[in-house]
C-alpha cells in the first residue's frame, strides 16, 4: 500500500482507483486526438507534395496549340497545315523517341541536325 498523498498513513483504496479512472476516461479522447493529428499531418504533407508536383509539372511542361488556318485545297478552316508544319519540324532530324505515358505521347526530338564536325568527334 502506498502512502497517502497528503502524508500520513496509507492511501485509501479510492485514491488508488481514481488514477486508473482518469486514465480510462482520457484514453478514448487521446486516441481520437492522436488520429486527428495524424490525419492533419497527412493532409498537410499531401498538400505540400501536391503543390510541389504542380510547380514542377507546370514549370517544365509547356502547352501549345495548333492554330486553325484556312486550307486553300479544301476551302475550309482546319488545323491540317499547322499540324503538317509541326510534324515536319519534329521529324526534320529523322530520329525521335516516343514514350506513351498515361494516355499522353511524349516525343523527344532534336531541333537540329548534328554537323559533320560533331559526327567526326563522335559526339
Amino acid at each position: 500500500m502506498g502512502a497517502h498523498p497528503c502524508g500520513g498513513g496509507p492511501a485509501p483504496v479510492g485514491a488508488r482507483l481514481m488514477n486508473g479512472y482518469w486514465l480510462g476516461v482520457l484514453t478514448p479522447f487521446m486516441i481520437v486526438l492522436g488520429i486527428l493529428l495524424l490525419w492533419l499531418a497527412g493532409s498537410l504533407f499531401g498538400a505540400i507534395v501536391s503543390w510541389a508536383w504542380k510547380k514542377a509539372h507546370y514549370g517544365l511542361l509547356k502547352k501549345g496549340w495548333i492554330a486553325e488556318d484556312y486550307d486553300e485545297d479544301s476551302r475550309e478552316w482546319t488545323t491540317r497545315p499547322g499540324a503538317e508544319r509541326l510534324a515536319a519540324a519534329l521529324t526534320r532530324y529523322g530520329e525521335y523517341r516516343v514514350f506513351p505515358l498515361f494516355g499522353w505521347m511524349i516525343l523527344i526530338v532534336r531541333d537540329h541536325k548534328p554537323n559533320d564536325k560533331e559526327k567526326a568527334d563522335g559526339r
